[in-house]
This record gives structure tokens, C-alpha cells and sequence, in this order.
């Protein structure tokens, strides 16, 4: 019998993280005046502040004034020596780690063409082999399964690999390819997309369970190859569509059942059709690209500055990243970005969308069923522990002292009587000597004392006759002692005998002034 989790366990609403990383630009002297510094706002995390002069150069004459520096603040920003392993530590660890424990979680990467989006996000084509290239997706594979297999739990874990080109969603993972008119063709398998008020399912679209790390990368590594590319003035391999990789984790714990997915989202990048030099059909993507980052850009700004939000509709990929925008996911934005002069204002309009995008708030919460049959078994189980411990340790406590322990128990009384200041007791360094040298010594004292321990014995009736001839005796004569017997009920009579004569002498003066 399970049930959803009462409440859900929702957390606080949680800002996105944004990110922002540095291209390296070989040519130092086009580079873009820029400073990175920290930022040290009150009640929040240290993040940094990146700043940039406006250049001044027959390139940009015609572009739109503004101020001469503009700055923006990230979480983090990365130099252009930032290490793959780095971002990873820093970005997806985090994320991940929450996955791990049931929560959704989305890492987008956003940026001009040729920024490093997908070397963030997939890692160095055809370098798989080399760990220092791996991006994102492969480090998060061995992460999980490493993280997973530490826990002894039983679990599962599914893959999908989604494209979005020209606004049609198709599956990376379950595409064919021949070969026509001498040219390779590579067929994909068309997806559907459904939304409502509980969220996005996506229809026809392939999940392959992997059982390690190194199945999971050699069908990313499949699909990735699948993926729609060209060679562009900006970028030798540009990506010419938006890609979803997503893994799905199932981890059975004591009470339930967790459920959680983690996508990672590589964006084609954005692109200007006459400083690229493109044309035909790259003219073409590079207009379906805009048209779906722009509405993407419209989403976030209606969303950050809470007016009504623009429809999630329009394009495809608004529609995959609602749940990571507005509902249940602790998400991160890296944003990629050129620092050469001739960038400038893409670079400008890339820290714009991240700075929409820090304002939103996720909902995430717990993704958790509870099954109570499981719940009352491991209750049950822990039962049956406590007794048998409770058990073990009275058999311990009954069990006739082993000729060892009566060895030990000779050199404790013997330790006991002497007297010796400098007297040692050698026993072994362990728990159980430790515990029965002390039971042991115990006795010892508890028999001393009830041995030393003088019994009260009932007076006769000529036993307290002659204690008051000695009494009587004791007070009317100087210089005579009074002693009595080792008994406690003789010194108690005396006492009571005493403070009744003393009674009696203070009343005599009293009488006689009365007569």
C-alpha cells in the first residue's frame, strides 16, 4: 500500500543560481576591459561582480549608447583558466547531491555561439577518453553511480536524450542511420509534447535504463553523435539545436520510494545572420534558434519582474524548461561568455538574460512516496534488534565467571586490600575486563561495608535496669566514665534515659516554688 508523502516536503522557494563563464580570447589586446570583484551584500552569500567598459572602436560605432560600464552579479564567475573539474565541483555537485536526495534539479547552459556552452554541458567532442575534457553530463554519470552504489540501497537509473531543431522535438537515442546517394542519413524518431497544470510529459520519447557509469556514457556518447551540427564562420561544430539530457533516479530507502530527474540543457546559441556569414539552411536554423531563445528571454523577463507571464507555449523549449523556471526544481544557469571587442553586445545581452533569470524563485520540493508496509517492517526489524541486544546482554550478565575472569577476580581482591599507594591492577585494554574489573570491585565494597555494619539487638528488661543503676551512678559521682556495648539499641536507650533525667531536674525548682 503506498501513499504520497504528506506536505511533499517542500522546501523554501529557492532563487536560480546563475553562473557565469569566460571564454579565453587569444588575441589580449582585443580584449574587453573587464573586472571581476567580489560583491558583499548584507544578509546574502558572497557572490562576484563582473564589470565591463564600454570599448570604443569603429566596430560598435553603430551601436545604441548607454553607460560607459555596465556590471552584473553572478554566484560565481569563472576565468578563463577555470578547469572542467572545477565548474563541476562548484556547479554540479550541488545540484546533483539534491537529486540524490529526491529533489529535481536542471543546469542550462546559455550564450553566444561559439562560447563554450557544449564543452560546459558534454565535454570536448571525441575526447571521452581524456577525463580533464569531460563536461557536465559525463562527470555527473560517475558521480551518481559512485554516490548510489556507497549507499547499499536498491535503485535505478533510466536516460533520455531530447533535440529540439527547427521547433521539432526529436530522440537522440533510438535514431538510425544509412546511407543514400552516397550521403549518411540519420533518421530520428519524432516526440510529442503535453502540458497542463501538473507539468510536461513527453510522449514517444525513449528512456534506456544503464546499470554503471560507463554503459550510461557510451549511449550519451551514441546520441551525441546524433545531434544536428555545422561547421559556421563562429564555430567549427556548432550546435544547430537546443539538447536535453536527462537521467532519472529511483532509490528505494527504509519508508518509500524517491523519485527524481536532473536535466541537463546545452542551448544552440544565439546567433546574428550577417556577422556569421550564414546562409541557406544555416540562415534558416540560425532564425529558429533566435525566434526560441527570444521567447525564452520574454518567459524569464515576464517571470522575474512578476507581471503576467507570457505564455509558455510559443516554442518548444519554453515549454520543456517551464517545470525548471516556475515549478519543482533547484536549477542553475551557467552563462557563457566572449570577452573580445567584437562580442561586446552579445556578451552584454547574455549577462541580461542571467540577471533576469536570478530573480526567479523555484518551488522545489521532495519527490517521495511512502509505503507503510515497509515502514511497519523496518519498525518491526528494529524491534527484533533491541531484544535480541537486550537478550545478548543478560545471557552476559548470567553466564558463570570463566576461569579467566576467576584469575582476574583474585588479582582485584588482592589490589583491593593492599594498602599501598603505589599499587597498580595490569588487566587488558578492552571493554569487557574493563567492565567486569569494576562489577568486581563493587561487591567488594558493597560486602565490606555490610561486614563492618554493627546490627541493632532488642534490651532486655535487666539489661535496662542495670543501664539505669549506671546512669544514675554516672551523674551522682565526679570522675566516673560511662561505657557502653557495641550495640546501637544501648546507646539509644541511654540517650532517651538521658534527656528524660534532664527533664525531670529542669521541673524540680519549678515544683517546690509552688508549694
Amino acid at each position: 500500500m503506498s501513499s504520497p508523502e504528506n506536505g511533499s516536503r517542500k522546501t523554501k522557494a529557492k532563487n536560480i543560481s546563475t553562473y557565469c563563464r569566460i571564454k579565453p580570447c587569444d588575441d589580449s589586446s582585443a580584449e574587453i576591459d573587464h573586472q571581476v570583484n567580489q560583491s558583499y551584500e548584507t544578509g546574502v552569500k558572497a557572490r562576484q561582480i563582473i564589470q565591463f567598459t564600454r570599448p570604443n572602436n569603429s566596430y560598435l560605432s553603430s551601436s545604441p549608447g548607454g553607460r560607459k560600464s555596465q556590471q552584473y552579479t553572478f554566484n560565481q564567475v569563472f576565468s578563463e583558466d577555470a578547469s572542467q573539474d572545477h565548474i563541476f565541483e562548484t556547479v554540479g555537485k550541488d545540484v546533483i547531491d539534491n537529486a540524490l536526495s529526491g529533489f529535481n534539479g536542471t543546469i542550462f547552459a546559455y550564450g553566444q555561439t561559439g562560447t563554450g556552452k557544449t564543452y560546459t554541458i558534454m565535454g570536448e567532442e571525441l575526447e571521452y577518453d581524456d577525463a580533464d575534457s569531460w563536461g557536465l553530463v559525463p562527470r555527473a554519470l560517475n558521480y551518481i553511480f559512485d554516490k548510489l552504489k556507497q549507499r547499499e540501497q536498491a535503485f535505478e537509473v533510466m536516460i533520455s536524450f531530447l533535440e529540439i531543431y527547427k521547433e521539432n522535438m526529436l530522440d537522440l537515442l533510438t535514431a538510425e542511420s544509412f546511407l543514400y546517394d552516397k550521403k549518411l542519413i540519420v533518421q530520428k524518431k519524432k516526440v510529442s509534447c503535453k502540458m497542463d497544470d501538473d507539468g510536461v510529459r513527453l510522449e514517444g520519447l525513449c528512456l534506456q535504463k544503464v546499470n554503471g557509469p560507463n554503459e550510461a556514457m557510451e549511449i550519451f556518447m551514441d546520441g551525441y553523435e546524433n545531434r544536428e551540427v555545422a561547421e559556421t564562420y563562429a564555430n567549427d561544430r556548432s550546435s544547430r539545436s537546443h539538447a536535453i539530457f536527462t537521467v532519472y533516479i529511483r532509490i528505494e530507502d527504509d519508508t518509500g520510494t524517491l523519485l527524481s530527474k536532473l536535466n541537463f540543457v546545452d542551448l544552440a546559441g544565439s546567433e546574428r545572420v550577417s556577422k556569421d556569414k550564414l546562409n541557406g539552411d544555416l540562415a534558416a536554423e540560425a532564425k529558429e534558434i533566435n525566434r526560441s531563445l527570444l521567447f525564452l528571454h520574454k518567459v524569464i523577463k515576464s517571470i522575474s519582474s512578476g507581471t503576467k507571464p507570457e505564455t509558455f507555449r510559443n516554442t518548444m523549449i519554453t515549454k520543456i524548461l517551464r517545470d525548471s523556471l516556475i515549478g519543482n526544481s533547484m536549477t542553475s544557469l551557467i552563462s557563457t561568455i566572449s570577452i573580445e571587442q567584437q562580442n561586446f553586445e552579445e556578451t552584454l545581452a547574455t549577462c541580461d538574460f542571467a540577471h533576469s533569470v536570478s530573480k526567479i524563485k523555484t518551488k522545489p520540493r521532495k519527490n517521495k512516496t511512502e509505503d507503510i508496509n515497509r515502514i511497519l517492517e523496518t519498525l518491526r526489524q528494529d524491534n527484533d534488534e533491541l531484544r535480541r541486544r537486550i537478550a545478548e546482554l543478560e545471557k552476559q550478565q548470567q553466564k558463570p565467571p570463566s576461569p579467566d575472569q576467576e584469575d582476574m577476580k583474585k588479582l582485584i581482591v588482592e589490589y583491593y586490600n593492599d594498602d599501598s599507594p603505589d599499587s597498580t591492577l595490569q588487566i587488558r585494554q578492552d571493554d569487557d575486563t574493563s567492565q567486569f574489573c569494576f562489577r568486581t570491585l563493587k561487591e567488594i565494597a558493597k560486602s565490606d561495608n555490610e561486614n563492618n555494619a554493627v546490627k541493632a539487638t532488642p534490651l532486655t528488661e535487666e539489661e535496662k535496669r542495670d543501664l539505669d543503676t549506671r546512669l544514675q551512678r554516672f551523674i551522682g559521682e565526679n570522675g566516673t566514665e560511662f561505657t557502653t556495648r557495641d550495640n546501637p539499641s544501648e546507646a539509644q536507650y541511654c540517650i532517651q534515659s538521658m534527656k528524660q533525667i534532664i527533664r525531670e531536674m529542669d521541673e524540680q525548682p519549678k515544683k517546690k516554688g509552688c508549694c
